[in-house]
């Protein structure tokens, strides 16, 4: 009996490996190296008024691109972006511990180079222009974007102001990459694009599919998770902070009246409109007062566009936040502040001083 009990185990193991070796051939691979991306479109779009205006309105606002690809100040609340660094990229220790890139067309360390094609891939299937996946871009979020306001975004990217600024890739252990490719990858792997790599967007008249649309675009649904319940904790400087719950249920916003909704995110609009605030001075200090939200950046999002978000929320089914539900364990606590502050980044604290000192505490 015990033979025949360890001969079924063996072949149960012997199973497992040969699907998790046909996942990573056919399915992993294939999408982590680019194979089955779209082809990439040719020549260059035409930049208009239009579409630099339609453009901003997306990466400042909208779809809040400078959450990750600027530097940002939290000594204010939320954080909003410092001027001189907006495409820059930066370090973003809540999110895995990452550098976002360089998006400004720096030739040498910014996307300066790169084909209007390759630029729209890299943000709709994250796939880079060496064919590599990158991770968080993509799926599922930013899969769903028109070819109009893909172009629109190349051509505001265009017109930024380039920034050389070349950011370190670090250095990852084996079980620091299967960790990423389980909680990023399997959900962030690149899906062609259908119908060749075009899609028109939502039909002029269909509310519906509008308010889905900027709701994708605007990403709610990636940090406060795809029912809404939120809860997804974001390790900081100070501390740990965690998305609220935006369904319809009790705990989330089933109270909240739609121009309440509306009136929450126009509160933190900065003086004068924009999103930016001057650099701090050398003794501020990193104390990410309040939210990791980037509310001063959504404040500049449409009042249509609000609440065509709010509309999609509330159709969402009512998940109640558990009375724990904020509670993390210490070991996750500890895994997530060693990804973010590992020695790897510790060590580039004297080289980058100037990237990390807006999001690192001040002594």
């Amino acid at each position: 009996m015990r033979a025949r009990s360890l001969v079924f185990r063996i072949f149960k193991y012997l199973l497992l490996v040969a699907f998790l070796g046909g996942l990573a051939v056919g399915y992993v691979l294939p999408r982590s190296k680019g194979m089955w991306a779209s082809p990439l479109w040719k020549g260059s779009f035409e930049r208009t008024p239009a579409r630099l205006a339609r453009g901003k309105y997306i990466v400042e606002n909208l779809g809040v691109c400078f959450y990750c690809h600027a530097e940002r100040d939290f000594s204010h609340f939320s954080g909003p972006p410092i001027e001189g660094t907006l495409g820059q990229g930066g370090y973003m220790p809540a999110i895995l511990g990452v550098w976002a890139a360089n998006i400004t067309p720096d030739v040498e360390t910014g996307i300066g180079s790169w084909t209007d094609g390759e630029i729209v891939r890299a943000i709709r299937e994250g796939v880079g222009r060496d064919g590599q996946m990158i991770a968080i871009m993509g799926p599922p979020v930013y899969s769903q974007l028109s070819d109009e306001d893909a172009m629109s975004i190349v051509v505001y990217l265009r017109a930024l102001p380039p920034r050389r600024m070349r950011y370190p890739k670090l250095k990852r252990t084996w079980s620091q990459a299967w960790e990423e490719f389980v909680e990023v990858g399997l959900k962030k792997f690149p899906e062609p694009v259908p119908d060749g790599g075009h899609i028109a967007g939502p039909r002029p008249g269909d509310p519906v599919a509008a308010r889905k649309y900027v709701t994708t675009l605007g990403a709610c649904l990636t940090c406060h998770r795809s029912s809404g319940e939120g809860q997804a904790p974001f390790w900081c400087p100070s501390g740990f902070t965690y998305a609220s719950n935006i369904s319809p249920d009790e705990s989330g916003i089933k109270d909240l009246t739609e121009e309440a909704f509306v009136a929450r995110f126009k509160s933190y609009q900065l003086p004068g409109g924009g999103i930016t605030v001057p650099p701090p001075a050398p003794t501020a200090k990193a104390l990410m007062p309040g939210s990791y939200m980037p509310w001063t950046m959504l404040a500049g999002v449409t009042e249509e566009d609000l609440r065509g978000i709010y509309a999609e929320l509330r159709t969402l089914p009512p998940v109640k936040t558990p009375p724990n539900g904020r509670e993390v364990s210490a070991e996750d606590q500890a895994w997530r502040r060693g990804r973010a502050l590992d020695k790897d980044i510790a060590a580039l604290m004297e080289t980058h001083p100037a990237v990390l000192r807006p999001i690192m505490p001040v002594p």
